[in-house]
C-alpha cells in the first residue's frame, strides 16, 4: 500500500530517501482527495466478471470514500479492510514529512519499518475480509 503515483524525475534534485518518502506522502494525499469522485466513475471488476466471485479489494474504494465522509456504518458495510488501509495512509501523511525534514537516516529507516508493518497489517486484513466473503458464497 505504499503507492508512489509520481515519477522519480519529478523530484529528480533530492536524495532518494527523502524523494521516496515525498512520493508517499503525496500520492496519499492524491488518494485521499479522490476516494470521495472515484465512486462517481462507473467500474468494472474484471476479477469479478471473469471469475465470478469478489476480489480482495471489492468494496474498498467505496468504504474509504464513505470513510472520508464519516459514514462509518457504510464504510463497515463496503469492507471494513478499508480502516487499516486508511490507517496506513494517514501514517504516510502525518508521519512522512518527518523523514523528509529529518538529518538522521535512522528516522526514515524506522518509518519504512513501520509502514512496511502497517502494509502487511492491512494486506493480512484485506485477505481476511476476502476469505470470509468466499465462505458466504
Amino acid at each position: 500500500m505504499e503507492i508512489a503515483l509520481f515519477p522519480r524525475c519529478l523530484f529528480r534534485d533530492m536524495e532518494e530517501g527523502r524523494r521516496r518518502h515525498l512520493n508517499y506522502c503525496v500520492s496519499a494525499v492524491v488518494l485521499v482527495i479522490a476516494f470521495r469522485y472515484l465512486r462517481l466513475i462507473p467500474h468494472v471488476c474484471l476479477f469479478r466478471w471473469m471469475l465470478g466471485i469478489p476480489c480482495p479489494g471489492c468494496g474498498i474504494t467505496t468504504a474509504l470514500a464513505a470513510l472520508c465522509g464519516f459514514d462509518f456504518r457504510g464504510t463497515m458495510h463496503a469492507n471494513i479492510a478499508a480502516l487499516p488501509i486508511a490507517l496506513l495512509l494517514g501514517f504516510q501523511i502525518l508521519v512522512r514529512p518527518f523523514a523528509i525534514c529529518s538529518s538522521s537516516s535512522n528516522v526514515g529507516a524506522w518509518i519504512d519499518r513501520c509502514s512496511r508493518f502497517m502494509n502487511f497489517c492491512a494486506s493480512f486484513s484485506l485477505c481476511v475480509v476476502w476469505i470470509t466473503k468466499l465462505s458466504r458464497l
